[in-house]
């Protein structure tokens, strides 16, 4: 039976220096691949990241999906549509 420091270090997720599961120049490529899909007439649905179950994946699927609904808002500003 292995000891409970080696269960719990076999559950652990690796995470960045920041203390998310995946480096920053991930996430920024990831918000900005989000806000990119906004202009490309690509649906939230279509998220590039959604088919990966890690962490790391669903991780990126949200700043994914944060840099299109930020891009969605600032065009809705610029547009002086107010949200809903």
């Amino acid at each position: 039976m292995p000891f409970l420091s080696d269960r719990v270090a076999a559950a652990k997720v690796a995470v960045s220096r920041g203390g998310h599961p995946a480096p920053l120049a991930d996430i920024i490529r990831a918000q900005s691949e989000g806000a990119a899909a906004v202009h490309a007439g690509v649906t939230l649905g279509r998220c590039p990241y959604v088919g990966d179950r890690s962490e790391r994946g669903k991780f990126l699927a949200l700043m994914w999906m944060r840099g299109y609904s930020a891009e969605q808002e600032r065009l809705r500003t610029l547009h002086g549509h107010t949200p809903l």
